[in-house]
């Protein structure tokens, strides 16, 4: 990992499920050669799959993506921004 990335704790919604609290959360601005990458974690620890929808201040449209149960994806939101930091909103429910 570079050692610019900045970590950050996304806003994690639980109204969908209140019970998801076995779904973490996390952004990452990766430094690239022209700018940062915005990098939204999501790990799902939770024994059900999860469909999260993620958006931040910086993209706000709508990313919808599938995480397994016992699954870690990264999400890309944006690609060399001048901005290190951003803020992400996950939300997430079972499927």
């Amino acid at each position: 990992m570079h050692p610019s990335a900045l970590w950050g704790l996304a806003a994690l919604l639980a109204e969908p499920l209140p019970q998801n609290s076995c779904i973490e959360a996390w952004t990452e601005a990766r430094y690239r050669a022209y700018g940062y990458d915005h990098v939204v974690h999501i790990q799902n620890g939770c024994a059900y799959d999860a469909l999260c929808v993620v958006s931040t201040n910086v993209r706000p449209e709508p990313q919808e993506i599938d995480v397994d149960s016992g699954q870690h994806v990264e999400v890309l939101t944006f690609k060399a921004s001048p901005w290190r930091t951003f803020t992400a909103k996950v939300t997430c429910t079972e499927i």
